[in-house]
């Protein structure tokens, strides 16, 4: 019992434990609550120290770049209502849910709503929001700034992360200006957050995603 009680104490967000979120996806009027949550989720564990690191100075370009792939990846699987990004991690998962009883399947997810590989994520999230991020190849972001930070610290084939630049990604100079970037994922953050408020079927991924985060919080689903 104490264990059970440390688990659902476990706090997903500054003031959300997990009993709380649990609590809250229960009710039919919780939704602003919920965007609440994950509005001050993202903001205090990336937003808030990705400022943190920018004002440290020189040479902190991977670091904040990093934090700033996952959560691309990150809102992409909030959009597609997809608790990983990754089907196989999926199924592990899934795997132990049905050994758990009175298991909600109406947050399960198909096969066919996953995207092939990660690399098409990449693709599909700078293709659906060049609003945002003009410019921006989501293959070439992937193989050369994600792929590159994420296994071995380093940008690759010639792509350099820069500032103070005025141009967000230039491909013939093979640069990412990881301000301007930065600058407009908070504000794809916020305006996914608004639609959340007021789309119920953009809602209605995002709350599938919540509920397989709290899932995957526990650490015994």
């Amino acid at each position: 019992m104490k264990k059970a009680k440390l688990d659902r104490d476990i706090e997903l967000a500054s003031g959300w434990p997990i009993h709380k979120v649990e609590e809250t996806l229960a009710k039919s009027d919780g939704k602003s609550d919920l965007v609440l949550f994950f509005r001050t989720r993202y903001r205090e564990r990336y937003f808030d120290p990705i400022q943190v690191i920018d004002g440290n100075g020189k040479g902190v370009g991977f670091s904040i770049m990093t934090l700033a792939c996952l959560l691309v990846e990150t809102f992409y699987s909030y959009r597609a209502g997809l608790p990983t990004s990754d089907s196989r991690e999926y199924k592990r998962w899934l795997a132990q849910m049905k050994h758990k009883p009175n298991t909600n399947t109406a947050y399960y997810v198909a096969d066919s709503e996953f995207p092939t590989t990660i690399r098409d994520v990449f693709i599909c999230f700078f293709t659906a929001n060049q609003k945002f991020f003009p410019g921006v190849r989501g293959g070439e972001f992937y193989d050369n700034i994600r792929n590159g930070l994420l296994h071995q610290s380093q940008t690759k084939r010639g792509w350099k992360i820069k500032t103070e630049t005025g141009c967000l990604w230039n491909d013939k100079l093979r640069s990412l200006d990881r301000k301007l970037f930065v600058k407009q994922l908070l504000a794809y953050f916020d305006h996914y957050a608004s639609e959340l408020e007021e789309d119920d079927e953009v809602w209605k991924n995002a709350r599938r995603k919540i509920w397989w985060l709290v899932q995957m919080s526990k650490s015994n689903p």
